[in-house]
């Protein structure tokens, strides 16, 4: 668009339009045709704050900022909105930090919103209240009052590149992410979300489970924070010279180790937060390991190679 005293200003736009449909036939010979269009509308602009890394004698290096707005809409008519802004320092040319924020809303795929309710009577499910098995009916299809789920994520992040004749790269970021009102089908009934969805499980006036209700729900919000760690590097196995040519046969290894921080789940506002750390279920799967690590080794030579992790 115009120019800084460290660069050109640029300014980039896209626009998205997907459209596709879902038929289904029940087994009455009943047909249905869902349309599910999507448009996207993005734009931004890239601002070079300072550019000095490419004198003899390089001070600040490199910084830009990057700013982009956007916006969704489905042919359901319903809106979402997207920001999201990131900072780049290139320090010198073997070290970059960066930072990065962004909001968003997803627009609701049309099926989770107006697939038809099917009822289904005589579902054997398991009964945590009463522990044992019931005979129920079920009802399942899309829930037109669903909310679009809303994204807020927080990162930073350091790599070096301390030893370029090796490849060595080293990094290390950390992130924070919260997301409100996400969408999902109930899992199997667990006392957790008895307590958080009472009107889907209906019982009688004996306590007996009668019916259940699995069409998607709104779930509050969950809370992850994050710290990752990784390096990489390139072993010559036939000489330096051979290595560094597209031929040679090299070895290169690559680690990391992830830390969890936080993975907090709510069910629904006003309950206590399920830690997914410490070994908390919520009717998806089990907790989640605090630490995790990964190793691979992949062998190279003429554009072939194999690996192992």
């Amino acid at each position: 668009i115009f120019e800084l005293p460290a660069g050109k200003v640029q300014f980039r736009a896209s626009v998205n339009d997907i459209d596709g449909s879902v038929y289904s036939e029940s087994a009455d010979g009943a047909s249905t045709q869902l349309d599910n269009d999507f448009e996207t509308y993005r734009a931004g602009l890239v601002l070079p704050i300072f550019a000095d890394l490419q004198r003899d004698e390089p001070v600040l290096g490199n910084l830009s900022l990057t700013v982009e707005a956007g916006r969704s809409r489905s042919n359901r008519g319903r809106a979402n909105s997207l920001f999201s802004s990131s900072a780049n320092w290139q320090f010198r040319p073997w070290l970059n930090i960066s930072a990065t924020f962004s909001q968003d809303s997803e627009a609701i795929d049309g099926t989770l919103l107006d697939t038809a309710t099917t009822v289904t009577t005589g579902v054997t499910v398991f009964d945590p209240l009463l522990n044992r098995t019931a005979l129920v009916t079920q009802f399942s299809g899309g829930n037109p009052g669903l909310l679009p789920q809303k994204r807020e994520t927080t990162g930073f992040s350091v790599s070096l590149a301390p030893y370029a004749p090796g490849n060595v790269q080293v990094g290390i970021s950390y992130t924070d992410s919260r997301l409100r009102d996400s969408i999902g089908f109930l899992p199997p009934a667990s006392i957790e979300l008895l307590a958080a969805f009472p009107e889907r499980f209906i019982r009688d006036v004996t306590g007996q489970l009668t019916s259940i209700d699995t069409r998607p729900v709104n779930f509050d919000r969950q809370e992850r924070r994050d710290l990752r760690a990784s390096v990489s590097f390139m072993i010559p196995l036939l000489g330096r010279t051979a290595a560094a040519s597209s031929g040679g046969a090299r070895l290169q290894i690559s680690a990391s180790y992830g830390l969890a921080l936080e993975d907090r789940f709510v069910l629904r506002q006003g309950l206590a937060p399920v830690d997914l750390l410490a070994g908390g279920a919520t009717g998806f799967g089990g907790g989640r390991p605090e630490q995790s690590g990964e190793l691979t080794a992949t062998l190279s030579r003429k554009g072939s190679g194999f690996s192992m992790q």
